[in-house]
C-alpha cells in the first residue's frame, strides 16, 4: 500500500515530473511570471507613449521651423509687409526667426531625448519580453513544463529586459 501511494505521487498530475515541486510552488511561480509580464507591459505602454510623443514633437517642430524660414523666402517683401513692415530690422523678421529657432531647438532636443533614452530599442525589448513571458506562462500552465526549466527560461527572459519597476 505504501509503495502504491508513493507511486501515485511520483507520477504527478498535469505532466509534473517526480522532481517537480508541489502545485503551490507552481502557482507561486505563475503569480511571479504574471506580475512581471504585467509590469513589462506597463513599461512597454509608457515607452510607446514616450516614443510617439517625442517623434511627433520632433516632426511638428521641424515642420513649423521649415515653414517659418521658408515663408519669407517664398513670400518675400509681400509677406513681411503683411506681418508688419518690410525693413531688415523690423519685428516681423525677428519674430519669424525667433519662433523658427525655438522650433528647431525643440526638434533637436526631442530627437536627442529619444536617441539618448534608447526608447525604440527598449520598447522592442519590452514587447519581445512580454510575449516570451506570456508564452512561458502558457507553457507552465497548460503543457506542464518542469518548474526548473521554466525558472531557467524566466531568468534568461528577465536578463534581456530593460530595468522594470513593479508597482
Amino acid at each position: 500500500m505504501r509503495q502504491q501511494e508513493s507511486g501515485n505521487s511520483e507520477s504527478g498530475a498535469h505532466g509534473q515530473s517526480p522532481a517537480d515541486p508541489v502545485p503551490d510552488e507552481r502557482v507561486a511561480f505563475m503569480t511571479i511570471v504574471r506580475a512581471r509580464r504585467l509590469a513589462v507591459a506597463r513599461l512597454a505602454e509608457n515607452l510607446r507613449r514616450r516614443d510617439s510623443s517625442l517623434t511627433l514633437l520632433s516632426v511638428i517642430a521641424s515642420a513649423v521651423a521649415a515653414v517659418l524660414t521658408a515663408g519669407p523666402a517664398v513670400g518675400g517683401p509681400d509677406l513681411t509687409r503683411a506681418l508688419g513692415s518690410a525693413g531688415p530690422d523690423t519685428p516681423s523678421w525677428r519674430i519669424l526667426c525667433g519662433v523658427a529657432s525655438i522650433c528647431s531647438l525643440l526638434a533637436a532636443v526631442a530627437t536627442n531625448w529619444h536617441r539618448q533614452g534608447d526608447v525604440a530599442s527598449r520598447l522592442a525589448r519590452c514587447q519581445a519580453g512580454a510575449a516570451r513571458l506570456e508564452a512561458l506562462e502558457l507553457q507552465v500552465a497548460f503543457q506542464g513544463t518542469p518548474l526548473a526549466d521554466a525558472t531557467a527560461e524566466y531568468g534568461r527572459i528577465i536578463g534581456e529586459l530593460p530595468p522594470v519597476t513593479e508597482r
